[in-house]
Order: structure tokens, then C-alpha cells, then sequence
């Protein structure tokens, strides 16, 4: 299985910045994602949010969003 770096770069990086590093976009830093509300990020990246983020149920699996989820908590800004 993929890392959630890996996961990351080949489908979030494009919108929400290479690194996590929110290059000036309209998305969400997600570096600041609230860390205490992951049934949120699961339902974002699941369904997908506003017609802006696309939903992406038949791309990962249940086991890839947790990767995605990991390395975004690593990523937060203190």
C-alpha cells in the first residue's frame, strides 16, 4: 500500500499544494485542518465538498483516506 505522502502527491497535491505548502490557491491549508474532527476530513475526501472538491469514494479505499489522514496530522502547523 502506498504511504499517505505518496497518496498525497499523486492526488491532493495538485489543488492543495505540493507539501502541504497552499500555494496562494482557494483551498483549504490543510495544514491547518482541525486535527480533532478526522470524521470530517473522511467524509470530505469521501464524498467530496461545495462541487470543489471532487469525491473520490471510487478512487481510495477506506485503508488510503487513513494514509491520507496520518500524513496530513504530521504535516500541522504548530
Amino acid at each position: 500500500m502506498q504511504s499517505g505522502k505518496s497518496l498525497y502527491t499523486q492526488h491532493c497535491s495538485h489543488c492543495h499544494g505540493f507539501g502541504m505548502v497552499n500555494a496562494g490557491n482557494v483551498v483549504p491549508d490543510l495544514r491547518e485542518f482541525p486535527m480533532n474532527n478526522k470524521q470530517r476530513f473522511v467524509d470530505t475526501v469521501t464524498h467530496g465538498k461545495s462541487n470543489r472538491m471532487p469525491p473520490w469514494v471510487d478512487v481510495l479505499s477506506s485503508e488510503e483516506i487513513e494514509a491520507l489522514w496520518a500524513y496530513i496530522r504530521s504535516k500541522r502547523k504548530l
